[in-house]
């Protein structure tokens, strides 16, 4: 599917359009709690944002934002291929 390496020829291609565009990326970053509106049941509908640990010697820190994209491992998830 690739002419090549995954990272020279997705990731980084990937990575530099979002970059052009202003977002920035933090990897290796614990989410400690998510924040989440609910409906009248409360069940939860959409995130707002979430709670980090920042980093080695750093507080948490509560982020906010108009849209959350995440990607995440899920422990015990089988591989698929």
């Amino acid at each position: 599917m690739l002419e090549g390496s995954p990272n020279e020829f997705l990731h980084k291609p990937i990575v530099k359009y979002l970059e052009d565009r202003g977002v920035k990326i933090h990897l290796n970053r614990r989410v400690q709690e998510l924040h989440y509106t609910t409906d009248a049941s409360g069940v939860p509908t959409a995130v707002q944002g979430f709670t980090v640990n920042a980093g080695k010697g750093e507080k948490e820190e509560r982020r906010d934002y108009d849209v959350v994209v995440a990607a995440t491992d899920v422990p015990g998830k089988p591989d698929l291929f």
